[in-house]
């Protein structure tokens, strides 16, 4: 008798990010999404993220839907304080709303404990969309500041 087995081995949504697999990535946040229905908002954010950098028009349903489930998101708290803030900037710059996008990143900064780590590569693909949102540069430009202040800490 032959059996025969089959693993499917997945790899976080961010590993394929940052392979540029972004297919892959999708699939991956589709499957979060589909398995954690109650905790989205990441998994939207980085959606909204992929579909502005292939200048898709799907993005800003993404952001809105995210944005949508923020007060659950802050309440359930799946995610420390400075990346549920700095995604939900991301949002908000990504719908136009640059200064709230810029207060808002500058709460999730006042939020950073030791240990938390900025992760440049949502903000590297908006920079790098055929159409980035208006701001980008100046909040990298807060992100680098931050990571400078803690790097000095």
């Amino acid at each position: 008798m032959t059996v025969t087995l089959e693993v499917t081995v997945t790899c976080s949504p961010a590993v394929y990010k940052n392979q540029h697999r972004f297919d892959l990535t999708r699939r991956e946040l589709a499957e979060r999404i589909r398995l954690h229905p109650q905790n989205t908002f990441a998994p939207l954010i980085q959606l909204g993220v992929l579909a502005r950098h292939e200048g898709q028009p799907e993005s800003e349903g993404h952001f809105r839907d995210a944005l949508a489930q923020w007060e659950q998101a802050w309440h359930d708290r799946y995610q420390n304080k400075f990346d549920l803030l700095s995604g939900k900037a991301i949002a908000l710059l990504c719908l136009g709303q640059k200064e709230d996008a810029l207060q808002t990143l500058a709460e999730a900064i006042r939020h950073m404990l030791p240990g938390d780590v900025i992760d440049f590569d949502d903000y590297e693909l908006l920079q790098s969309a055929p159409q980035p949102p208006e701001g980008i540069e100046e909040m990298i430009a807060l992100l680098k500041e931050a990571q400078a202040a803690q790097d000095e800490a």
